[in-house]
């Protein structure tokens, strides 16, 4: 069985009052609008082609970022501001937020969100199947608005390669911790450590990733709509999913799940949700740099 998971967040921004953003322990996850250098491919033809440049997109950094503000007159989807991330971890305070899904580095990571209820930060949304997604299965983050008719704002792609268990990080903790990057673990993974103790069948799951050289790609991969940094033209909204361009009503909270039997079938929704992407014009961002380490 193959699938596909509509993973639905409120979308909200955090209110930029000053140039420079502190780590976010409002008890709420927020998007940012992020600059950052990466790597993003294009369609030419049925070939993907690779490029490196210095890139715009939507995602999740919870800890610092320098930022650009921007005047906005709705900023439901336009962004308020243009964030440059880092991370300052001696200003990591008891109520900061992890980062998930983590999409800076070699690799993509899906971490712990909505895995589990948890009453004493009132989750009320907790789901068992995201702590069984299995090879190749897709989640799609982003935030669904209703206009017209009710329209899927996304902002990640998530795709499975392999997962680890929380008891199994928690168990060989010394060891695992030196095979994540240094900022993952301060973003993400040190916050989640005593979550990991006590719900030991949550699962970190890593991405599967586009290969670089182009080489034999076929299959989903994890990606972030972007375009590239324009100085005359730098603020858009998110590439819409409806059922008029992929033929699936998107939830309007929580999570959906659409299951194939047939991997044919599977692979042609997944063609469809790229092309979508592609002809709103939007590029396939496939790796960003991991943010600085300062102090």
């Amino acid at each position: 069985m193959y699938r596909i998971i509509f993973f639905v967040h409120p979308g909200q921004q955090l209110k930029c009052a000053e140039n420079y953003v502190y780590w976010n322990q409002t008890g709420k996850h927020k998007r940012k609008f992020i600059r950052n250098t990466g790597y993003y491919i294009e369609k030419q033809g049925c070939a993907y082609r690779c490029s490196q440049g210095d890139l715009l997109f939507w995602g999740e950094w919870e800890p610092q970022s320098c930022i650009t503000p921007i005047q906005v007159t709705d900023n439901r989807l336009l962004p308020n501001a243009i964030h440059k991330p880092f991370i300052v971890p001696n200003e990591r305070g008891r109520n900061s937020l992890n980062t998930d899904p983590f999409v800076f580095g070699e690799t993509f990571y899906y971490s712990n969100c909505r895995q589990f209820y948890d009453y004493s930060r009132q989750h009320k949304q907790g789901y068992p199947s995201l702590r069984q997604l299995d090879y190749q299965d897709i989640i799609l983050f982003g935030t669904t608005y209703k206009n017209k008719k009710y329209e899927f704002a996304l902002d990640t792609v998530f795709v499975v390669a392999n997962y680890i268990t929380a008891s199994y990080y928690s168990s060989c903790y010394k060891y695992l911790s030196n095979i994540y990057p240094e900022v993952f673990k301060l973003a993400t993974l040190d916050i989640l450590k005593n979550l990991y103790k006590h719900r030991p069948d949550m699962k970190l799951y890593e991405g599967l990733m586009y290969d670089l050289s182009g080489n034999n790609q076929k299959g989903p991969f994890c990606f972030f709509p972007c375009k590239l940094y324009d100085k005359n033209n730098y603020s858009f909204a998110r590439p819409l999913l409806c059922k008029n361009n992929i033929n699936i009503d998107p939830p309007t909270q929580g999570i959906k799940i659409i299951q194939y039997r047939n991997y044919n079938d599977f692979l042609s929704k997944w063609d469809a949700i790229v092309n979508n992407v592609l002809k709103q014009e939007y590029f396939l961002g496939i790796r960003s740099d991991m943010p600085k380490k300062l102090l």
